[in-house]
């Protein structure tokens, strides 16, 4: 029995090697092609300043913001009382009077 998994072993670790040994053509061309594919990134904290902010910005923000509150009066049909109306109002307005500053 130890026979039959010791050469069943040696077959998968053969065709392992193969399989690494044929694919370095590959790797080096996804290298060359597309460098960033052999990158794995790992972001802790990002943070984003704008030297410019122009109204189309201001716009897709009130456009996110709207959708969000038709999504927000959605659910509350579905589900009263989950969510107060009273926390969604002020978090608009603030929003709001953010952005008219």
């Amino acid at each position: 029995m130890q026979c039959v998994y010791d050469a069943w072993w040696l077959i998968l670790r053969v065709r392992a090697f193969f399989s690494k040994l044929f694919s370095i053509p590959h790797q080096i061309y996804e290298a060359c092609w597309n460098p960033m594919c052999m990158v794995d990134v790992y972001v802790v904290n990002a943070g984003a300043t704008f030297t410019d902010f122009r109204l189309r910005d201001a716009e897709m923000f009130k456009t996110a913001t709207d959708k969000a509150k038709e999504e927000f009066v959605s659910y509350s049909n579905r589900h009263p009382g989950v969510i107060e109306n009273t926390a969604w109002e002020m978090l608009i307005g603030e929003i709001m009077l953010a952005l008219r500053e």
